[in-house]
């Protein structure tokens, strides 16, 4: 038993870091320096915007590691909220989103490159 809780415990440690070593950045934890560092700075209408998009993100983004955004996922999203009778304009916002925190968090050196600038 208190093996399997060791080893348990050393595989999360190897999961949250990366090739080189660093330590690898949820997408929660982005989430969080965003609305400290950035959210404080924009307008409030912008901040009201970027809350609506943070809710729809949330279920699908939220419990990921940064490094795990990736097209296959982009796309769920995407089709997920058409599904529930999002418009094409609604979904771009919600994305722009996602674009403004990944591309903090490529800044913030969490991850090497925005993955959602890649996806059509």
């Amino acid at each position: 038993m208190v093996a399997q809780q060791y080893l348990a415990q050393v595989l999360e440690e190897y999961r949250r870091l990366d090739r080189g070593g660093r330590p690898r950045c949820s997408y929660q934890e982005a989430l969080e320096q965003f609305c400290i560092e950035v959210m404080r700075t924009l307008k409030a209408t912008t901040q009201r915007r970027y809350g609506t998009s943070f809710r729809q993100l949330d279920p699908f983004f939220g419990r990921l590691l940064l490094d795990a955004i990736n097209k296959a996922r982009l796309s769920e999203f995407v089709a997920a909220r058409r599904k529930g009778g999002a418009t094409g304009a609604t979904i771009r916002h919600d994305l722009a989103t996602l674009i403004g925190v990944c591309s903090c968090a490529v800044a913030w050196d969490y991850i090497d490159a925005n993955p959602v600038k890649a996806f059509d």
